[in-house]
């Protein structure tokens, strides 16, 4: 979790390069909410970001994924570390 003197702006905790260039660790999927993200999870189709690096994750995010992957949808990215089915890890920041 966020420390009292680490301040969040909107749900970036900070900048993309930042986030990409810190320390990370893997985070059980559900619980990762508060954390920070360190990479980038897509859903395909089309190829949009699900959650970008120096993202708060939120426990919606968390639910959006899970119902994403219960219904068949391809979600992948360099954060998001599937073990197998019931198993999914996410990238998150050491701070």
């Amino acid at each position: 979790m966020l420390s009292d003197r680490q301040q969040i702006t909107g749900w970036l905790y900070s900048n993309i390069y930042e986030a990409e260039d810190r320390e990370s660790q893997l985070t059980p999927l559900q619980e990762a909410a508060g954390k920070v993200a360190a990479g980038t999870v897509f859903l395909y189709p089309p190829g949009i970001p699900m959650i970008v690096p120096g993202e708060v994750i939120t426990e919606s995010l968390i639910r959006n994924i899970t119902k994403c992957k219960e219904i068949g949808l391809l979600v992948e990215g360099d954060m998001l570390v599937e073990k197998n089915k019931d198993c999914i890890f996410l990238k998150t920041i050491l701070y």
